[in-house]
């Protein structure tokens, strides 16, 4: 295999990976089991966190208007095991 085609291979799963979970996300979103992003508080976050979605939970609390873009990665998932 080139590196091309490595590079071609990693790009397209990645790709596969990220849809995979929007599709997930969106599919439980319509089902009612997680909230709608616009709609998201800390009291949501909290029960993600605590039903074992805390990626989700972490990206929920990274997604609020009032943390938008301040929390990385890492200093978000602290806070969201802390709430």
């Amino acid at each position: 295999m080139a590196i091309g085609e490595i590079a071609g291979s990693i790009i397209i799963l990645t790709a596969v990976i990220w849809l995979g979970t929007e599709l997930y996300d969106l599919i439980q979103v319509k089902r009612g089991i997680f909230p709608k992003k616009s709609e998201t508080t800390v009291e949501d976050i909290k029960k993600l966190r605590d039903t074992g979605h805390e990626s989700l939970a972490v990206k929920r609390f990274r997604q609020l208007p009032e943390h938008k873009g301040i929390y990385t990665l890492k200093g978000a998932s602290k806070m969201v095991s802390e709430l």
